[in-house]
């Protein structure tokens, strides 16, 4: 089963609801790249899964940056005379330094049913994250050291049945800071990322985790904010989607200059890949969102390499009969 948001005109407010729109049926085919599909035996009607890539994870390029996880794209299914050809959503390309936010996913469009991308993770430089829209996930917003405070994330968007979370909040303290989870929905939000503002680095960061849906949110990313930090950097996990449960984040305990970048969402088909941790001049990428699945943010903690966001999952087209 899979947890969404409905809306109760009642209460006027959004609220979770567990549906599953494919109980009874068999998932006969699935496309992830190309222009074409087969629909060879195909009845008169099948029920088609139509998924936007994945928004890409905040990169960061400076000591004590991380950057924020991606949306998960957004899912439209329903009843459609079966086609031959499909458009499929390219993935967000993760931020590659402090200055740049992950790219929103592309839009999948099939028999006339069409999904768009997840919104971009903010960047180290304390960017927030992009806004969704027509029921993707928002991005969460990055996180810096030098600059304490709170940076709220991509605002949700809804469209018809569709409900793309907002994005986790961007968070910088001198005590133990922890990123915003992203919101859950059809699309989950990214996680916000964390960093520790403190002289003295003994204090934990840890990013939040990238909402749950049919598609994941990526995680935030985690950095320390100097070069003698001793307290652990976490990476926030991936949110659930479609495919499986979300993919937990990474801890690194040791070394100085330590950073934890965030883990990609699971998708409607895939796990999203574990974000990396490292200390001193190490790369550490967030990880890839599962197909459809936000990428999670990059987390960096010295000032000689970049620390590029996850890349969002593709977007995919799932044929049930």
């Amino acid at each position: 089963m899979s947890t969404l948001k409905r809306y109760n005109s009642g209460t006027s407010a959004w609220e979770t609801a567990v549906v599953n729109p494919i109980d009874g049926l068999t998932l006969q085919r699935s496309v992830t790249s190309g222009t074409t599909i087969d629909i060879t035996g195909a009845p008169p009607l099948v029920f088609a899964v139509v998924v936007g890539g994945g928004g890409g994870g905040g990169g960061s390029s400076a000591r004590g940056q991380a950057g924020g996880g991606g949306g998960g794209g957004a899912v439209t299914f329903g009843w459609v005379v079966p086609d031959d050809t499909v458009t499929i959503g390219s993935g967000g390309a993760g931020g590659t330094s402090s200055s740049v936010v992950g790219s929103t996913g592309g839009t999948t469009m099939y028999a006339g049913l069409y999904a768009t991308g997840g919104s971009g993770g903010g960047a180290g430089s304390a960017t927030a994250g992009t806004a969704s829209s027509l029921g993707a996930g928002a991005g969460g917003s990055g996180a810096s050291g030098g600059s304490a405070g709170t940076v709220v994330g991509g605002t949700s968007s809804s469209f018809g049945y569709r409900y793309g979370g907002t994005g986790g909040s961007g968070v910088a303290s001198s005590s133990s800071p922890i990123g915003g989870t992203g919101d859950s929905g059809t699309a989950g939000g990214g996680g916000g990322a964390a960093s520790n503002s403190s002289t003295t680095g003994s204090n934990a960061s840890t990013g939040g985790a990238g909402g749950s849906g049919l598609t994941g949110g990526g995680g935030g990313g985690g950095a320390s904010g100097n070069a003698t930090a001793s307290g652990t950097s976490t990476g926030g996990g991936g949110g659930a989607g479609l495919y499986g449960a979300g993919t937990a984040g990474v801890s690194f305990t040791s070394g100085s200059d330590r950073g934890a970048s965030g883990s990609g969402g699971t998708g409607v088909l895939g796990f999203g890949v574990v974000g990396t941790g490292g200390s001193s001049s190490v790369n550490k990428p967030g990880g890839a969102g599962g197909l459809g699945g936000g990428g999670g943010g990059g987390a960096i903690a010295n000032t000689t390499i970049n620390a590029s966001g996850g890349a969002g999952g593709g977007g995919a087209v799932l044929l049930y009969w």
